[in-house]
């Protein structure tokens, strides 16, 4: 698969159509030769929520995780850039318009109000846009 990205991890919830998996991330410099000289962490467990495609699973299987590589360029997208992008517009116009900086300042903020509920309110869809899912590494 292409356009999508594994992870292999370990089952510890299971829901009726998700499970909850724990995978663990290496740090690039676990394969380092030097690494005992080095005090940066270096494995980290992330807990992940996968769609159950008709399978049965169990706590403390061993399972792989498939998602699309473009989840992450999305969400940095919708979490950061985006906001990043109206906070400067209403600065920018804000700063036309002569307003003093307590307004701008103001204003900046409360432009994140609506962009925010916009996204609480549209949650579910993009839930759907950003869901994982789980296979068995075994299959026969």
């Amino acid at each position: 698969m292409n356009s999508s990205q594994e992870y292999t991890g370990t089952i510890v919830k299971i829901n009726q159509e998700t499970v909850t998996v724990c995978i663990k991330q290496l740090a690039a410099c676990v394969s380092c030769q030097t690494k005992g000289a080095c005090s940066s962490a270096d494995v980290s467990s992330k807990l992940i929520e996968a769609t159950i495609n008709n399978e049965s699973f169990e706590i403390g299987e061993t399972v792989r995780i498939i998602g699309k590589k473009n989840f992450g360029l999305k969400a940095v997208l919708m979490a950061f850039v985006i906001p990043v992008f109206l906070i400067l517009l209403i600065l920018f116009v804000a700063e036309y318009y002569k307003k003093d900086d307590l307004t701008m300042a103001i204003s900046t903020l409360f432009v994140l109000i609506p962009y925010y509920l916009i996204l609480f309110l549209l949650q579910n869809k993009l839930k759907a846009q950003f869901m994982f899912y789980v296979e068995k590494i075994d299959k026969k």
